[in-house]
């Protein structure tokens, strides 16, 4: 039953990369204005004191970080596909139209047993005992 779970977290790691994917563009976005240096008369530390090298260097930074997330977010969009369809064959062999249901709103759709057990009418904890026990019938 482990691996019937992958799609879900497949998802999960979607979600979160999207959000971080936002994050970065907004930080992009509002980036702070460059303006001219302050003039003191003072000597300055080693740090880079032209801002708008620091405003480039930054930029640049955070557009690499966000090249690097949109990869990893269009392979873990080829992988949901790929399992999902992996899933649907697998749930396509199922014969209990009751199991079947179940199986394709918990490992497809990624629902809660809540929302399964309100939509076939039966309690959460009976749809997750139907399933199971077909599962541990059939990898025996």
């Amino acid at each position: 039953m482990r691996g019937l779970n992958k799609l879900y977290y497949l998802k999960l790691d979607i979600v979160n990369i999207k959000a971080e994917i936002a994050d970065i563009e907004r930080e992009i976005k509002n980036l702070p204005i460059i303006s001219s240096p302050q003039i003191t008369g003072m000597p300055h530390g080693t740090d880079v004191s032209n801002p708008i090298e620091k405003y480039y260097l930054k930029k640049e930074a955070l557009e690499e970080k966000l090249k690097e997330r949109k990869e990893i977010l269009d392979n873990k969009l080829i992988a949901s596909e790929t399992e999902k369809i992996r899933l649907e064959n697998i749930i396509e062999q199922i014969d209990d139209p009751d199991i079947k249901a179940i199986a394709r709103m918990r490992f497809i759709q990624c629902m809660k047993w809540e929302d399964i057990g309100y939509k076939i009418h039966l309690d959460r904890t009976n749809c997750a005992r139907k399933l199971k026990k077909y599962i541990q019938n059939i990898e025996i």
